[in-house]
C-alpha cells in the first residue's frame, strides 16, 4: 500500500483513504436524497425522523420513484410522515446511498435493489427494507460485494 499524507501529520493507507472517501460520499448522497444541509448531524437526522419528513425532504426519492404511492400522496398534499414511515424512508435513502457508491451509478443501484434475490427468499432488496433486520441483511450483502463476493 502506498501511504498518503494526512493533514494531522499522520499517514493514511490507500485503503483508509478509500474508506474515508466512501464515508464522505455516503454522507453527501444521504443528505442529497433527504434534502438536508451538508452540516446536518446524525442527532438532527434522528430528530427529523421522529418529527416526520415532508415532501421537501423526500423529493429526490419521489423523483427516483422509490417511495410507495400512498406515502407520496400524503406528503404531496402537505402532510408529514409518521416516525415509522420516516424511519423506513431513511432506510431507503441509507441503502440507496450505499448501493450507489458500490455500483457507481444511481440507476444501476436502483436496478439491483429492484431485482429479487435468492438470498432474500425471492424478495427484492427494496422489499427487505421494511424491517431493520431486513435492512441489515441488505447491508451485509452489499458489504460482501465490496469484499469481492458475488451479489
Amino acid at each position: 500500500m502506498r501511504p498518503v499524507a494526512k493533514s494531522s501529520g499522520g499517514v493514511l493507507s490507500d485503503r483508509q483513504q478509500s474508506r474515508a472517501t466512501a464515508s464522505l460520499t455516503y454522507r453527501q448522497r444521504l443528505r442529497h436524497l433527504l434534502h438536508l444541509p451538508t452540516e446536518t448531524t446524525d442527532q438532527q437526522i434522528h430528530d427529523l425522523i421522529e418529527l416526520g419528513f415532508t415532501s421537501n425532504n423526500v423529493r429526490a426519492l419521489i423523483d427516483l420513484g422509490v417511495l410507495n404511492t400512498d406515502l407520496q400522496g400524503r406528503l404531496s398534499s402537505g402532510g408529514h410522515s409518521t416516525a415509522d414511515e420516516s424511519d423506513y424512508v431513511f432506510r431507503i435513502a441509507h441503502i440507496l446511498s450505499l448501493a450507489e457508491i458500490f455500483f457507481g451509478d444511481i440507476e444501476k443501484a436502483i436496478r439491483w435493489l429492484s431485482k429479487p434475490k435468492t438470498q432474500f427468499a425471492g424478495k427484492t432488496p427494496f422489499q427487505m427494507l421494511s424491517t431493520s433486520p431486513g435492512t441489515r441483511r441488505v447491508e451485509e450483502l452489499l458489504a460482501q460485494g465490496t469484499e469481492g463476493m458475488t451479489l
